[in-house]
């Protein structure tokens, strides 16, 4: 758990360098491939070391429940990666309503100007 903790930290801090950059700019491609080889090596370490032990240790109504969780979670997180919180379940909790309300305004008005 640590390790993809860890993994998804980094790929905030990368996410929100590429949010920075213009496509056009040199370095966004190769970042950009960088950041794909790192998200399917973090999905194959999650598909092959920690799904199986959900499937194994949690019966369907649990992982039933755990998935309504993460659907609750998901609908009300920030949209826009924040690297300060990456990984702190404290750090989530007192940032992300915030950053929530931020990001989600913000993509409104972006939305709304496009």
């Amino acid at each position: 758990m640590d390790a993809r903790n860890q993994e998804e930290a980094k790929a905030n801090e990368v996410l929100k360098n590429l949010e920075k950059l213009d496509v056009d700019s040199p370095d966004f491609d190769q970042m950009l491939a960088d950041f794909q080889k790192a998200v399917d090596e973090h999905a194959h370490a999650e598909e092959s070391e920690e799904f199986p032990t959900v499937l194994a240790e949690c019966d369907e109504d649990k992982r039933r429940t755990m998935g309504s969780h993460l659907r609750a979670a998901e609908s009300i997180a920030p949209t826009h990666p924040h690297p300060s919180t990456a990984g702190s379940t404290a750090g989530q909790y007192a940032v992300g309503p915030i950053a929530s309300l931020v990001d989600r305004t913000r993509d409104a008005i972006h939305s709304a100007m496009s």
